[in-house]
């Protein structure tokens, strides 16, 4: 009859007691976390993806009466799953198959937030000064940064409109694409703060 199995375990030699290993965290500072944003949309899986969401976005404004609806559903779908995906820290999207077989759960992101941002937000501002209260030095630097990734997009918009814009086809998706660069950068930023200052949040 086998004997019980016997397993090494490290203890301490003060008190004896087990010792536990725990992965170090690497920290980076704020500022560089989201200066790396501008380079989160070229990396592979998320380059890729924003040209398949910038692509299904196009074709589906062409339906009939809610195409612009399912449009922009799509995109704001797109943007809070590159946010969702920051804030728990990954680089990568992550998979959420209820989602994309429930049109329902594409439609509610932007229906839930846009009443937030629009009725609850200017009407109870409370929640939004306890944020800044608990880490303003992090929420205005972040705030600095959106501005400066809203301007730059706006510019590489407003360039690739001149540009390619009246090129048939190829044009509009080319300026769509290039227009979902500053959502997805700023949702990663805000990501970002979320995820390096979550015990304060």
């Amino acid at each position: 009859m086998a004997g019980p199995a016997h397993a090494a375990v490290a203890v301490c030699v003060a008190c004896g007691g087990a010792l536990r290993k725990e992965a170090q965290r690497v920290t980076t500072s704020l500022s560089t976390a989201l200066a790396r944003a501008y380079a989160y949309p070229f990396m592979l899986a998320i380059g890729l993806s924003t040209v398949g969401c910038a692509l299904v976005s196009a074709f589906v404004s062409f339906v009939p009466l809610v195409g612009g609806m399912l449009s922009a559903t799509i995109v704001v779908a797109f943007v809070f799953l590159v946010l969702r995906s920051s804030a728990e820290g990954r680089d990568d999207l992550a998979s959420d198959e209820e989602v994309a077989g429930r049109l329902v759960l594409w439609l509610e992101p932007l229906f839930r937030y846009l009443l937030t941002w629009l009725v609850v937000g200017p009407l109870n501002p409370v929640p939004a000064l306890r944020i800044i209260a608990r880490i303003p030095g992090p929420y205005f630097l972040t705030l600095a940064f959106l501005l400066a990734t809203l301007l730059l997009g706006a510019g590489a918009y407003y360039v690739a409109r001149l540009a390619v814009g009246g090129i048939p086809l190829l044009g509009p998706l080319v300026v769509r694409v290039i227009g979902l660069y500053a959502p997805v950068v700023m949702a990663r930023q805000l990501g970002v703060l979320v995820h390096e200052h979550r015990e304060e949040l």
